[in-house]
């Protein structure tokens, strides 16, 4: 309640947390800082300055402030801000409805059992999740049996519902595959060699406008491929300001060892930190790139120019796959 008397020298009144300041007063000290002496007085056990523990008015936010930009990821703490100033109805970016699937008649998805020549399907599970923990909304076509046909109803069908395509496979140099070659014929394509390791293949395209983004089959370039490749562009269309995962100088606490061979290396490492501050990072156990189970336990990618690899105790550029960004 806001107080209804004026303070004068040598006055005090009492109030509550948060209360408005009574007409007069300079200063706040806290309750634990004083004793009662009779009824009408008051010691103070310590000096206070005029002042103290007072919140003014524009402290936080002034009028003509800009308080976000665009960009702005809208957190809890934001939401909160955004109440504190009345601001019921922001604009916003709509999340992006990405459709996702796998291609292939060796693809087993239904818990089956595996006949000969026959996988389970993973990709386009991991694919799902980390479309969703971009932000998507997430379309899940299922696998696709290699019939050109039903490939292309599935992509037209796609392209017009949604604002991206992720697929899985069929996108190395292989002289024929269904995928390359339905989408050769109906969309706008490019199929690209990245002098990277994993995730070498890469296609990316339009049909009908709608972005579309072909990964690799191998599971650790699929994953790879997503994210250097994939997941800033997404990130754009959700309106991020920034696109890459957060990125650090680490400290090699083992070999990262590779051959020369002309390619960046993106080693999955698992990282902490120790006591001198510093992201210590060791590789994990499997670096293939078919290796999915050693990869997910990763932390990070390590990023290891073409050449000999980094000597433990060396510094390395690592980009962190987790958290935000």
């Amino acid at each position: 309640a806001a107080p209804d008397r004026e303070v004068g020298p040598g006055e005090a009144v009492r109030i509550m947390t948060g209360a408005p300041m009574p007409d007069g007063a300079d200063a706040v000290v806290m309750v634990e800082d004083s004793d009662r002496v009779g009824d009408d007085r008051v010691l103070l056990t310590r000096a206070v300055d005029a002042g103290a523990a007072l919140r003014r008015a524009g402290d936080d936010v002034r009028i003509g402030d800009r308080i976000f930009d665009e960009g702005t990821v809208v957190r809890p703490s934001v939401e909160a801000v955004l109440a504190s100033v009345n601001a019921e109805v922001v604009q916003v970016y709509r999340r992006p409805r990405v459709a996702v699937l796998s291609t292939g008649d060796e693809l087993v998805d239904d818990g089956s059992a595996l006949s000969p020549g026959e996988i389970r399907e993973s990709n386009k599970t991991m694919l799902a999740s980390l479309l969703a923990e971009v932000g998507c909304d997430v379309v899940d076509l299922g696998v696709v049996r290699d019939d050109e046909v039903e490939l292309e109803r599935v992509l037209r069908s796609a392209a017009a519902e949604c604002d991206a395509i992720v697929s899985s496979g069929g996108v190395s140099m292989g002289d024929y595959d269904v995928v390359k070659a339905v989408l050769g014929r109906i969309a706008d394509m490019s199929w690209m060699q990245i002098a990277i390791k994993p995730a070498k293949p890469f296609a990316f395209g339009r049909l009908d406008g709608v972005p579309i983004f072909g990964l690799p089959g191998n599971p650790v370039s699929s994953l790879v491929s997503f994210e250097l490749l994939a997941r800033p562009a997404l990130r754009r269309m959700l309106g991020h300001a920034r696109l890459t995962r957060r990125s650090l100088v680490a400290l090699a606490d083992a070999d990262l060892a590779r051959q020369p061979d002309g390619k960046v290396h993106f080693m999955r490492v698992t990282g902490d930190f120790g006591d001198d501050g510093r992201y210590h990072v060791r590789p994990v156990s499997a670096q293939g790139s078919h290796q999915l189970a050693a990869t997910a336990l990763a932390d990070a990618m390590a990023v290891v120019p073409d050449g000999a690899g980094i000597s433990a105790g060396s510094d390395v550029a690592v980009l962190l796959l987790h958290g935000d960004a």
